[in-house]
């Protein structure tokens, strides 16, 4: 079944919903600290991408769980070759993901 990714800021979470029906499959809320989502979302085979007020999350679609974090945000992009770009307001970090 196909999911869509959607973030929250009330309540502060990433929710994954079920294409067919648009039901909550599951949701994954950030650390206690953060305070709201302010990128777009990446989805890759394995991991789905959001940005913070400070951070960028890598959240495990299969654990539903941080696989890590960076400490920079921004709204996402990726390219072709697996680059996570975090494009923020003074500078653009470049993640290579492969």
């Amino acid at each position: 079944d196909a999911t869509l990714f959607t973030v929250n800021n009330s309540p502060f979470q990433l929710e994954a919903h079920n294409e067919s029906d648009g039901s909550q499959a599951w949701s994954w809320t950030p650390p206690v600290g953060y305070t709201r989502f302010v990128s777009n979302v990446i989805v890759t085979n394995n991991l789905v991408f959001v940005s913070t007020d400070t951070t960028t999350f890598a959240i495990d679609r299969v654990q539903h769980a941080t696989a890590w974090s960076y400490p920079e945000t921004g709204q996402l992009a990726m390219s072709a070759n697996g680059v996570l770009y975090i494009i923020g307001q003074h500078k653009v970090t470049a993640i290579n993901l492969r």
